[in-house]
């Protein structure tokens, strides 16, 4: 049957504190060009799919995750378009290739890239064919430009109010540090051999987790180093912030906090300490130093970009004591070479916003959109059925699995209230 392209848009959002504040804005700028946008938890969202009017669905990646629901949202009529939220900061690109997942990649119709090192790895996958790739940047990376600042002015005066001065350590070490306990998060596509699998997990787990001890034991020391000024540990979405209450627990200018987008945190701190930590290229294009902490290295595992616009330290002591300094006042601008890393792999700091530049394409691209299979009203019905059988299934592995995976889903998305939305 013929097949008209979407007039609205699905924006699912997996991470609350992460995402949202950007697609809103991206929500907003699809309003203003007469595209209706509707944004939500990603996991009500899908629950929700046939109740939904048929939309462009803004997928966060192109995963072995996303091909089941990929695969529905084309039987219910919906138009796929992807941007990939852990593709900014990644590992090494083969590893990044094996994380593609065949069925799911080319049902992207258009593909919004972080910048154009994202868009040249894509351009590498055997999987793509041939979609557009916009190099947009992400709406997240709006939420960084100075422009944009005055609606974190309050947050920024409220946690420099709380905290006074102080240094803040994003940690990501949720492969070994699992929100669910027991549980490793590493995956790759169903295409990558098992003894490739198996060989990789391997080797990257034994990475993290010597990184994750290190860093364990490095708190007491850097805050005794710092003190008076207070040591923010901010665990990642997906970590067990119990370890970082641990081992803070004796420590009384140690706070262990997760609240809120980061983007205000870096803009109050005076530096931040990570390890290949998405959070170090966002402090690089808001202007707050960064100090990568690599006791262990590894040219496979180690998280490049996030490094590469830091100051590295494989020494407790010197990382310890460049912190202090500048925690003091001591200057630390980014170089030029860093700027020029920066630009390559980030688009959006400048000219239009990415949100309208994402908005801009969805109109430009109607073509690409238009090749999307229509759906009929067979399919629709095997949709339906298709999603019935889905819910259930989720249902009988999440009583399996006790409460685990949704006290998981709700700590990433607890929810938000219309009110807070408007304000």
């Amino acid at each position: 049957m013929p097949y008209s392209v979407p007039d609205s848009l699905l924006i699912p959002v997996e991470t609350l504190n992460r995402e949202f504040d950007g697609k809103l804005l991206l929500a907003l700028c699809a309003a203003e060009h007469g595209l209706p946008a509707i944004i939500g938890g990603r996991t009500s969202m899908h629950e929700r799919l046939p109740a939904l009017p048929r939309s462009i669905y803004l997928s966060k990646d192109v995963r072995s995750a996303s091909r089941r629901v990929f695969r529905l949202l084309e039987a219910l009529g919906h138009t796929i378009v992807a941007l990939d939220e852990e593709a900014l900061a990644r590992f090494d690109d083969d590893l990044f290739l094996k994380q593609i997942d065949p069925d799911a990649f080319p049902r992207a119709r258009v593909l919004f890239a972080w910048g154009e090192a994202n868009a040249a790895v894509w351009r590498q996958s055997q999987w793509y064919t041939g979609a557009p790739i916009i190099t947009s940047g992400n709406p997240r990376t709006d939420m960084m430009r100075m422009e944009l600042r005055p609606f974190h002015a309050p947050e920024i005066a409220s946690l420099k109010d709380r905290f006074g001065d102080f240094v803040l350590f994003n940690s990501n070490f949720g492969v070994v540090n699992h929100f669910i306990p027991g549980q490793t998060r590493f995956r790759v596509a169903d295409w990558v051999p098992p003894e490739d699998v198996d060989e990789f997990r391997a080797g990257f787990l034994r990475h993290r987790r010597a990184l994750f001890e290190h860093f364990l034991a490095l708190i007491p020391s850097l805050s005794r180093a710092i003190a008076p000024r207070t040591l923010v540990v901010r665990p990642h979405p997906s970590e067990d912030a119990e370890a970082w209450r641990e081992v803070a627990k004796d420590l009384p200018n140690v706070a262990v906090v997760h609240e809120g987008s980061v983007v205000p945190w870096l803009a109050a701190a005076s530096v931040l300490i990570h390890n290949g930590c998405t959070s170090a290229v966002e402090a690089a294009a808001i202007g707050t130093p960064a100090l990568a902490f690599r006791p262990v290295l590894s040219d496979t595992f180690d998280v490049h970009l996030p490094n590469s616009l830091s100051e590295n330290y494989s020494e407790a002591e010197a990382l310890i004591e460049r912190a202090r300094a500048i925690a003091a006042g001591a200057a630390a601008p980014l170089t030029d070479d860093r700027r020029a890393i920066l630009a390559h792999h980030l688009a959006g700091l400048d000219g239009a916003l990415s949100s309208e530049r994402i908005v801009a394409a969805l109109v430009e691209q109607r073509s690409a959109l238009s090749k999307a299979p229509g759906a009929s009203w067979q399919s629709r019905m095997r949709g339906r059925l298709d999603h019935a059988k889905r819910r259930l299934r989720t249902r009988l592995r999440d009583r399996r699995r006790r409460e685990s995976t949704s006290a998981y889903m709700s700590h990433k998305f607890p929810g938000i209230g219309v009110r807070s939305v408007q304000e």
